[in-house]
């Protein structure tokens, strides 16, 4: 319990703490913040297992499947992999998204980025598969009749 006298910092048996500043909260102790850092890279690890992703070509088709949920905490994992089908220039890209449980804003925004590049190059992406709630929000959109193969 702090007293009239104590500063921040200081505890009741009359120890000075030092605090430390890490740029955006001050501790008394470097052990939260190590916790901390290892509850971020777990959480890390838990968005990436709620979207899987492949790639793969065959006869001038290039084919990225998606499963699980493609939003706001998985889409930057997908990204690398949609420049990398954009940078490649292939002529036709398919979009199999027959696993996937949920997309977001951020997630039909991949999609449409990778189709307008295609587009841009003389490429065509087609999605394939959409059901349930990713079928709605396309339909919503009106990508359905843009994208649907």
């Amino acid at each position: 319990m702090r007293g009239k006298n104590m500063r921040a910092g200081q505890i009741a048996a009359g120890h000075l703490q030092p605090l430390t500043w890490h740029g955006h909260c001050f501790s008394h102790s470097r052990g939260f913040h190590d916790m901390l850092g290892s509850r971020q890279a777990f959480l890390k690890q838990e968005e990436r297992r709620q979207m899987e992703f492949s790639t793969s070509r065959e006869d001038g088709v290039a084919t990225l499947r998606i499963a699980g949920e493609l939003d706001a905490a998985t889409t930057r994992y997908l990204r690398p992999s949609v420049d990398a089908l954009v940078a490649e220039r292939h002529s036709r890209v398919v979009v199999d998204v027959s696993g996937l449980r949920l997309i977001d804003s951020l997630g039909v925004g991949a999609v449409v980025f990778l189709y307008k590049q295609a587009k841009e190059y003389g490429g065509v992406v087609t999605v394939h598969g959409l059901r349930d709630q990713p079928l709605a929000i396309f339909k919503l959109l009106g990508l359905d009749r843009v994208l649907l193969a």
